[in-house]
């Protein structure tokens, strides 16, 4: 308990010092030590001008640690008899095909997609895909149309890809016949006591989400993705702790 106390001291004191010299507007931080939550907290502000501090309870895009859950969410189906991680992915997908290329469709499978050699490209991010939320965008099938292509042969490299977990997404809603985002809430989120995660909008959401900054400190507005399983996810830092600890005591 000493060194832990005397650690966070250290945070106290360093990052504030820290978040001045680089210009980060607030932070919020947790500690696991051996699968447990052993300290949070928060610094800074989640907004600027409206002067609301960034608190241990703030929620946040979590971006790409989205994969991670997405994954727990496929295994969960995997360990229910429900999907082969060797099948190739277009036997769940239903109506949706694989556009045409010079590669092995057939080789597209559920592990590939998982570890990210499935040869799919990185996909589009930014403001290409950004879209304000509660505003019309594509379709799920039809934003994978556009992004899910196969560029090499898949099972040869390991390429990141925010376009191979997309594509689990619908591999998710096609097997279980339910929305992304409830499924995960009640098959992942809830069991791993992640109450305050959600892979959907909503108005607690949009209550607590920090003001995004870009590098010139111009605000950004909140956003949202066609696509959740890749980077969709929101969720404040002791509900990630969560996701951490399960992991570290390999338990569900």
């Amino acid at each position: 308990m000493d060194s832990l106390t005397s650690f966070t001291a250290y945070f106290d004191t360093h990052i504030p010092q820290m978040l001045k010299k680089y210009g980060i507007p607030g932070v919020s931080m947790a500690i696991v030590h051996q699968g447990e939550l052993v300290w949070s907290g928060a610094y800074g502000y989640a907004d600027i001008k409206g002067q609301r501090q960034m608190t241990v309870n703030t929620i946040c895009r979590v971006e790409s640690i989205s994969k991670s859950v997405t994954a727990w969410g496929v295994m969960r189906l995997v360990e229910q008899g429900l999907v082969d991680l060797d099948a190739p992915v277009q036997q769940y997908l239903g109506d949706w095909q694989l556009p045409d290329s010079a590669f092995n469709s057939e080789g597209v499978t559920v592990r590939r997609l998982l570890s990210a050699s499935a040869g799919m490209p990185l996909g589009t991010i930014g403001e290409a895909v950004e879209y304000i939320p509660q505003s019309e965008m594509p379709s799920l099938p039809d934003f994978l149309t556009a992004e899910a292509r196969l560029i090499q042969e898949p099972g040869t490299a390991f390429m990141y890809s925010y376009a191979g977990f997309n594509l689990l997404e619908l591999l998710i809603e096609k097997v279980t016949g339910r929305d992304f985002s409830a499924y995960m809430e009640d098959e992942i989120l809830i069991p791993l006591g992640m109450s305050q995660a959600s892979f959907q909008w909503n108005t607690a959401i949009a209550n607590s989400l920090p003001m995004g900054y870009d590098l010139h400190s111009e605000t950004v507005q909140p956003y949202v993705y066609p696509a959740r399983a890749s980077g969709g996810l929101f969720a404040n830092v002791e509900d990630i702790t969560r996701l951490v600890s399960a992991e570290m005591r390999g338990k569900y």
